[in-house]
């Protein structure tokens, strides 16, 4: 059921175990931009394999573009690409195709065939995915596992990544005085919930890379980002009698470029964050 395929199977299931008479499911107007040509035609009508083909290939679309559907056609509006595409016009969206290999291309071009018949089968994309990434660790686990290892392995500073290099066992080290900074976005679940994935990590990748470009005027060490949380300390692991005015500094910062900051989905909504700021004790744990 994820990427809502299937769920109007689902619908009309439960409607009928609930002795519901249920005609018609009317989707919205912008729901119908992934919809195949013969669900545009008839609304009313029940969702199928080969319509759910067709949304597949529009969300390819979005991915090779990172943009929503038709983005491109931006002289029409949702109401006008849906006529046309119900009144018989073919109307797809442009795909910039620079970096995508070719099959990949015809792929998606064979999905939102107007023909349902001409579409491939699920089991058929999933082959072709498959081989195309046949030999590569493209989005897959071990990747994944690769790249949290590195991610992981980049947080040490200089002298604990030698040692593990090296094999070496990381004493335990105490801290007397650091100063550490949180922060994070005010009302970040009530935006998700009018955003896209892709919009929200367009929103992130901006904030952090702002965030990113002004520490590196401080002496002071990332820790890591987890969902729109912000973490930075100063005065480990190289101790620093300055480390509360080092974060104090830097906040201001940080605090003073979200004003710089626009959401561009939601350009009415200002961004805001949140910051906490607490000096004490600290242990590094044994690596």
């Amino acid at each position: 059921m994820i990427t809502n395929f299937g769920l109007m199977t689902l619908y009309q299931t439960i409607s009928n175990e609930n002795n519901e008479n249920v005609d018609c499911f009317q989707p919205t107007s912008s729901h119908l931009l992934w919809s195949s040509p013969e669900v545009k035609l008839n609304p009313c009508r029940w969702g199928s394999k080969e319509s759910d083909v067709f949304s597949l290939s529009i969300i390819m679309s979005e991915v090779i573009n990172q943009s929503s559907p038709y983005n491109s056609q931006d002289s029409k509006t949702t109401d006008s690409i849906i006529r046309s595409i119900g009144s018989g016009i073919y109307v797809r969206p442009t795909v910039d195709s620079t970096d995508v290999p070719d099959d990949i291309i015809d792929l998606m071009e064979q999905c939102w065939s107007d023909n349902p018949d001409r579409r491939p089968s699920i089991d058929d994309i999933h082959e072709k995915f498959s081989a195309h990434s046949e030999g590569k660790n493209i989005h897959n686990n071990d990747s994944l596992l690769d790249f949290q290892f590195f991610s992981a392995f980049l947080n040490y500073n200089r002298p604990v990544a030698d040692a593990l290099k090296l094999g070496q066992t990381i004493e335990p080290d105490k801290f007397e005085e650091v100063t550490v900074y949180f922060s994070d976005i005010v009302g970040f679940t009530t935006i998700s919930a009018y955003s896209r994935p892709i919009e929200i990590i367009s929103l992130l990748n901006d904030l952090y890379t702002s965030f990113d470009r002004i520490i590196d005027s401080y002496q002071v060490y990332k820790v890591e980002t987890i969902g729109d949380a912000y973490m930075v300390v100063s005065g480990v692991p190289e101790r620093r009698s300055d480390h509360a005015e080092q974060i104090a500094d830097m906040a201001l910062d940080i605090l003073h470029s979200c004003t710089q900051i626009k959401i561009a989905h939601l350009p009415g909504v200002p961004l805001k964050i949140r910051i906490g700021i607490n000096t004490g004790k600290r242990r590094k744990n044994r690596t």
